[in-house]
């Protein structure tokens, strides 16, 4: 690793995936660029944050649930997906997914979205989460440099308030709510289970759980790191994955 970007974060989680790379390893390269301790870091992700006005909660970093009920896991059904996905290193059909039903996967769409990358460990994705939030916050804080102009190093970049949008439709059709970055919901209330597509404008990451209070399985979503913070990306239909009218928790950073 040459150093902290969006793409570092996807390229990690399939070496990790492929049995090729641990997170511990990628932790270690991200104190080289600054950062002396990973839980006050995690803690200071923390600071400042209060509950939204809008009825979003700001999203704390290090307080994901260990653990999803037993019987909840035990209740899981896969839905199968439309792409292929790649679990401990290997290549899986669509319709194999039915093989890992009473399972908890964790899913992220691979770059191109032709297929997804899957974690059988709650706790494995959990600290893989926590690097792709170090990622970030190294980016935000300007701790390497995001623009050639040294100059303009201090200046905000990407557009004023980043926000995801998500939709009840595919195609980002008829919208339901809004989430701004550093945000989530832990219950999305009447929209529960109603998403099938949403709209990145600034921010990098949008995380779906499963369940309620950020439980169950999940889907991720990571965009390619941008020097310029001009992060844009439309995922129009989560159906292709599996994911469509299945949300009810989500965040977005």
């Amino acid at each position: 690793m040459t150093g902290p970007s969006g793409n570092k974060a996807v390229a990690l989680l399939s070496a990790i995936v492929d049995g090729d790379a641990s997170i511990q390893d990628s932790v270690a390269e991200l104190e080289k660029y600054g950062i002396e301790s990973t839980g006050d870091l995690l803690s200071s992700l923390s600071e400042g944050f209060r509950t939204a006005r809008d009825g979003g909660e700001a999203m704390d970093f290090d307080n994901i649930p260990d653990e999803t009920p037993h019987n909840l896991v035990k209740a899981i059904v896969q839905r199968v997906p439309e792409v292929p996905f790649i679990l401990n290193g290997t290549m899986y059909d669509p319709e194999d997914i039915v093989r890992f039903n009473g399972q908890e996967l964790h899913f992220v769409a691979s770059l191109t979205g032709d297929h997804m990358l899957a974690v059988d460990d709650r706790q494995l994705y959990a600290c893989w989460r926590q690097v792709t939030r170090l990622e970030q916050y190294l980016q935000d804080r300007r701790f390497l440099p995001r623009v050639d102009d040294a100059s303009t190093s201090n200046t905000l970049l990407g557009p004023p308030n980043p926000l995801t949008g998500f939709y009840e439709h595919i195609n980002c059709e008829g919208l339901l709510f809004n989430v701004k970055k550093n945000y989530g919901r832990t219950k999305l209330g009447g929209d529960n289970d109603e998403i099938s597509s949403f709209k990145m404008v600034g921010t990098q990451v949008t995380e779906l759980f499963e369940h309620v209070s950020y439980m169950g399985q999940t889907w991720s979503k990571i965009l390619p790191y941008s020097p310029t913070g001009d992060y844009y990306h439309e995922e129009r239909n989560l159906h292709q994955y599996g994911w469509g009218d299945r949300v009810s928790s989500l965040g977005t950073w």
